[in-house]
């Protein structure tokens, strides 16, 4: 792990993805890789491990690994409303007995994006971004582990140069939140256009919006709460509750989240980085010293 890549963290969604693959070179083995995502939609490579090879003891040395360096934070289907989740759940497990008896053991929490009651998950449900950083390396796993390390820290430095940079244009040109953020939310604005607000109470916090298609969402802004479960799963403001602040002379942008701010992009990618120094310039090391094995006659 890099410092960087671990300070990073902090301004990132509060969720991390792993993923292993093979390593080519000589020495055989495999690559595992923890990544998470940025407010606009980038990936963050944050951890790397050189194993012998996908065994429950690697997995373990490299999840305590990023528990203690990286995150203190405690880290589902794609249907976000609860009701239309158990509609289709029950639909399921008609299937089959077996296929009932299966899916009842795992918790819901696990696998559900209904059930992912705090929203942790902001809407991701594979591991799509550990597999990119592993296309983006793939050409470096045949090299010797040291050129492997080395190729690693210059394709790092490289991202958060050029992300760092572009993040630091979008805040000097006044822009509060990420691109990526901002499209989503102008397209439910336009969707937002076609609903029918009704308010529920005097202080106009709760309501009940008509999205056409004989479909009524229950709405409470304060609680950021929207029945539909989009609003809870992906941490901005879907089209319901969008109609619901409009509705009262509110900004959309008000119920964004705040990892998609574009201060959080630049402080992600703030921690500089240091050139490779030539190898002559390495202090020497008073400790421990690893002999290699030699073989046997």
């Amino acid at each position: 792990m890099f410092r960087q890549c671990c300070e990073e963290f902090k301004f990132a969604k509060p969720v991390i993805q792993i993923d292993g693959t093979h390593l080519y070179g000589k020495y055989k083995g495999k690559l595992l890789v923890a990544t998470t995502q940025n407010g606009n939609n980038e990936c963050l490579p944050i951890a790397f491990a050189i194993v012998e090879g996908e065994t429950l003891e690697a997995w373990d040395y490299f999840l305590v690994n990023i528990r203690a360096h990286v995150t203190t934070m405690s880290n589902i289907c794609y249907t976000p409303a609860m009701v239309d989740f158990e509609r289709n759940l029950a639909s399921f497990r008609e299937s089959s007995p077996q296929i009932a008896e299966w899916i009842d053991v795992i918790p819901k929490e696990k696998w559900s994006r209904a059930y992912d009651i705090e929203g942790r998950r902001y809407g991701h449900m594979t591991t799509n971004l550990a597999e990119s950083v592993n296309r983006v390396l793939k050409g470096a796993r045949n090299m010797p582990i040291t050129a492997l390390v080395k190729h690693t820290y210059s394709r790092l430095v490289a991202y958060f140069v050029e992300r760092g940079t572009n993040a630091l244009a979008q805040l000097q040109l006044a822009h509060r939140h990420s691109k990526h953020v901002v499209e989503l939310v102008k397209k439910n604005q336009v969707d937002a256009t076609g609903h029918h607000v009704r308010a529920y109470n005097v202080e106009h916090t709760v309501f009940e919006v008509d999205a056409g298609w004989e479909r009524s969402y229950s709405v409470n802004l304060p609680q950021r709460y929207c029945q539909c479960g989009k609003f809870k799963a992906f941490k901005y403001p879907c089209s319901h509750v969008v109609a619901a602040a409009l509705s009262v002379r509110q900004s959309a942008f008000t119920y964004v989240d705040d990892v998609f701010l574009i201060t959080n992009l630049v402080e992600a990618y703030s921690f500089p980085w240091e050139p490779i120094r030539n190898e002559e310039a390495i202090p020497e090391i008073n400790g421990a010293k690893i002999i290699p094995e030699t073989s046997k006659e």
